[in-house]
């Protein structure tokens, strides 16, 4: 979702699905998604 929100420009919404995937992605201790994530928001 955050890909396609960001490819109609939508910038803002786009971050809002990374940090919330970054922050399930901790509370899963799942640390390959989280460095997938930070590489998305970067």
């Amino acid at each position: 979702m955050g890909w396609h929100r960001f490819d109609y420009g939508l910038h803002a919404e786009a971050s809002q699905y990374w940090i919330a995937g970054l922050h399930s992605a901790h509370t899963g201790g799942d640390r390959d998604m989280g460095a997938a994530m930070l590489g998305d928001l970067a």
